[in-house]
């Protein structure tokens, strides 16, 4: 693992690493079903084509809203197979299982990274360095974390 916001050859944490490829999708499950079994319902469904250049193409993005967060799927083959590829969290009720919690300074989500940076921003972006990239991307507003994004790569 490496970090991917400019660090060099700095090596992320196990820990870091299980939450960039783990997160949402460890916590609530990969499809669907999953997470409306484990969140209920969303509040609102939304599906868009997910190659609109390829006219032929029958895979979706479908995202579900919830309130303080959003979940985006791929479907393949129509409907029937989906996986999950994004997550966005603003709410700390779908990050009980996060070793990071909303409100989290600058300097502590730095140290859980292992990133020797310092000073304010209000915006980070980490990802894996092996295999099927994953992403996580954390937005901080007067240097506590305000959201969450994970980014899963897909084969």
């Amino acid at each position: 693992m490496r970090l991917g916001y400019a660090q060099g050859d700095e090596s992320v944490p196990a820990r870091a690493e299980s939450l960039m490829s783990g997160g949402p999708r460890e916590w609530f499950g990969q499809t669907r079903g999953a997470i409306v079994a484990a969140l209920g319902r969303p509040t609102q469904v939304e599906s868009r084509t997910a190659f609109p250049n390829q006219p032929r193409s029958r895979d979706s993005l479908v995202t579900f809203h919830y309130d303080g967060a959003a979940f985006v799927f791929l479907t393949t083959k129509g409907l029937d197979h989906d996986i999950l590829t994004a997550a966005t969290v603003w709410q700390s009720r779908f990050l009980e299982h996060s070793p990071i919690i909303l409100g989290a300074s600058v300097a502590n989500v730095r140290s859980f990274f292992g990133d020797p940076s310092s000073g304010s921003t209000p915006h980070m972006l980490y990802s894996t360095s092996e295999g099927i990239l994953d992403h996580l991307e954390l937005w901080f507003d007067q240097d506590r974390l305000v959201r969450l994004k994970w980014i899963y790569g897909v084969d």
